[in-house]
């Protein structure tokens, strides 16, 4: 299983009896994406919502990172870097982000760094607090915590906009069919490029949505790969 059409799928077509993909990727994206649609097997929605379906948000980790109601909870993570699909363009997309919510006393910016270099940028002064947590964290519980959510990979964006919370992607990859249902939706929003970082409006009060529902998607999972 997975949601990312772009990855390199030679290891999926040569080594897996099925592939799971989630219905946004339909047999013509398959097909440019080199997929073989004879193992593919489709479920409804996001994989997201197989495993978010009895998140909850948790005051004790609140309390632990000392998240204040009064203050922009933003959470940020970093590109993925070294994966084969990353696009250089959102280095500087990011570096823009940083600079206007660093600069803001309003903000608390939780960052979920990815490695060691993610964390030379909070060198120099800021206005923010930053909020590095010190040990591994639940990441549905962190994201219901925030207020928004700016990542410039995949995952949390989408567990973000499945769970209701306003949710930013700066990833300048080829766009994936998943994340298009998601803008198309209204749950997730999309900053290509400079001009779009600095125009975005940060969320003074944040305005949720309603969660997505898991519509009995895991048992359509479990059928799919037992049956």
């Amino acid at each position: 299983m997975y949601d990312y059409e772009w990855v390199n799928p030679l290891i999926f077509n040569r080594f897996c009896a099925r592939i799971l993909l989630p219905e946004a990727i339909d047999e013509g994206r398959c097909r440019e994406a080199g997929i073989r649609n004879d193992l593919v097997r489709r479920f409804p929605g996001f994989k997201e919502q197989i495993y978010l379906a009895d998140a909850k948000p948790d005051p004790a980790l609140s309390l632990e990172l000392g998240l204040r109601s009064d203050r922009i909870k933003i959470l940020f993570r970093p590109p993925a870097r070294k994966a084969h699909y990353h696009d250089p363009r959102a280095e500087p997309i990011m570096e823009s982000l940083l600079d206007r919510l660093l600069g803001d006393p309003r903000v608390q910016l939780v960052l979920i760094p990815r490695d060691e270099s993610d964390l030379g940028r909070l060198a120099s002064s800021h206005a923010a607090q930053v909020i590095v947590p010190a040990r591994q964290v639940q990441g549905p519980s962190l994201i219901l915590a925030c207020d928004a959510v700016f990542g410039g990979g995949g995952t949390m964006t989408r567990e973000a906009a499945i769970l209701g919370v306003p949710s930013c992607t700066f990833f300048t990859g080829r766009e994936g069919a998943v994340d298009r249902a998601l803008e198309d939706a209204g749950r997730l929003v999309s900053i290509r490029t400079l001009e779009q970082a600095l125009d975005l409006p940060l969320p003074p009060e944040a305005e949720r949505r309603v969660p997505l529902p898991h519509n009995d998607i895991v048992q359509v999972v479990a059928d799919l790969i037992l049956v």
